[in-house]
């Protein structure tokens, strides 16, 4: 079982951060063998809120 961070969500969707690359294989491994992922509750506001302030877009949250 794996919890995953806001932080690997963002770096994923964002092709700027420092650790997308990682992410985006991280997501894509754990995807391919079916491992069990969990998400914290606030998953979903903590990714808008980044993506938002990392684009000054308030729209895109």
């Amino acid at each position: 079982m794996y919890v995953i961070d806001a932080s690997v969500h963002v770096a994923d969707a964002r092709p700027q951060e420092p650790h997308h690359v990682e992410a985006r294989t991280l997501l894509a491994w754990m995807a391919a063998e079916n491992h069990p992922v969990y998400l914290p509750e606030v998953v979903l506001a903590e990714v808008a809120a980044a993506i938002s302030r990392g684009t000054g877009q308030m729209a895109l949250a």
